[in-house]
């Protein structure tokens, strides 16, 4: 929906009646929302059969070009099927007025993010995920994600950009999109949450299932503070974190 809002609205913090407006209609077509899942979880299959082809037939430069057009073909698939029934600026939650909203959205990312690592790891401590020596767990994950990580500085360059491109557009797609608009078909918020968080987690196959169990969790946590936020911007900045230090930490143990 194409809103002109005047300062004093802007200002103005959402209503309860705001906030039902916005969830009893959807933002696309039915039919928009299901290709989007079905492409999602087709490329999340295909992803944990062969994770490794991208990175042995090419440099991983390009495997990383190749996933920062994915993302984008995403976000723009998103934005061809919204863009009648809702503004951009909108789904994504305003736009910083200041330097101070800018710090601030950056600051709630950064402890978005720590609570996310705590969250994390407290699950895969009661999963077992912890148990034995480092070494062993080093191992594992080498073997699980060691082909993502960068290993010049070129690489290194690119991967932070793919991080970037990440955070920013799976927020978008995620939390953005099917949060709002599982909102609109169920009319209950916290199924919303729920069901992107499960497709979230769905959607990285290549990682396999406990670790999509963790990114599931995590796509909860994210989920509650755009809800709560209406805003996108603290997810990505903690989005953006998770991948680019996740990514870089795992290039010194390895």
């Amino acid at each position: 929906m194409d809103q002109t809002y005047t300062n004093d609205e802007q200002k103005r913090p959402p209503s309860a009646g705001d906030n039902r407006s916005q969830s009893t209609s959807a933002i696309s077509p039915l039919l928009h929302t299901l290709v989007l899942i079905a492409v999602l979880l087709a490329n999340s299959w295909l992803s944990a059969r062969s994770p490794h082809i991208m990175a042995d037939a090419h440099s991983k430069i390009f495997m990383y070009l190749r996933n920062i057009g994915w993302e984008c073909l995403a976000v723009l698939y998103v934005w061809l099927g919204t863009r009648r029934r809702i503004h951009w600026r909108e789904l994504v939650g305003g736009r910083w007025k200041s330097a101070g909203d800018a710090a601030t959205d950056f600051v709630l990312g950064a402890m978005l993010w720590l609570a996310i690592m705590t969250v994390i790891a407290l699950l895969a401590s009661a999963m077992g995920m912890l148990r034995g020596d480092a070494a062993h767990h080093i191992s594992e994950a080498r073997q699980r994600l060691g082909f993502l990580l960068p290993r010049s500085s070129s690489e290194v360059l690119m991967f932070l950009c793919m991080s970037g491109a990440a955070g920013v557009c799976e927020e978008i797609v995620f939390r953005g999109y099917l949060q709002r608009q599982f909102k609109a078909l169920t009319g209950n918020a916290t199924a919303a949450i729920v069901l992107q968080a499960l497709l979230f987690g769905a959607a990285h196959g290549y990682q396999g299932w406990q670790r999509m169990l963790l990114i599931a969790t995590e796509g909860i946590l994210l989920g509650v503070v755009a809800m709560q936020r209406r805003s996108l911007r603290p997810g990505m900045v903690a989005h953006v974190m998770q991948d680019a230090i996740s990514g870089l930490v795992g290039r010194q143990l390895r």
